[in-house]
């Protein structure tokens, strides 16, 4: 797995030439999705926000289905956010997100109290 201080990545295959009884020697297979997927977890689970957030999302929900659509649009949403800022598709400034990630929590806080039965489209305001 490529880190932000990392310039490049080499990868050699050796392989045996055509018509030789040579072994033919391939190097591992490079697989980053463990690492990626161990990024993601501890990105999650060591970030308060998001709990807070997926906390206030859920405290309303009523059925097994709301909750699922939730935490599926959430992810979906995070994935997709941080694949566009991986890829430098997207630059925005740490605080605006730090502030939107707040606003967002406040938002959902202000909605549980005012409407605290399954509120509706709770999956857009997710994504």
């Amino acid at each position: 797995m490529l880190k932000p201080t990392d310039d490049s990545f080499e990868l050699t295959l050796v392989t045996s030439t055509a018509g030789t009884n040579a072994p033919t020697k391939t190097a591992p297979r490079v697989s980053s999705f463990p690492g990626f997927f161990n990024l993601g977890m501890m990105h999650i689970w060591t970030g308060n926000e998001h709990l807070l957030f997926l906390l206030a999302l859920l405290l309303v929900c009523s059925t097994f289905k709301s909750a699922i659509q939730v935490i599926s649009f959430f992810t979906v949403a995070n994935t997709v956010a941080l694949g566009l800022a991986a890829l430098n598709l997207v630059l925005v400034a740490v605080n605006l997100v730090e502030l939107a990630i707040a606003a967002s929590i406040i938002y959902v806080s202000v909605e549980n109290i005012f409407r605290p039965t399954d509120p509706k489209n709770r999956w857009l305001i997710t994504f």
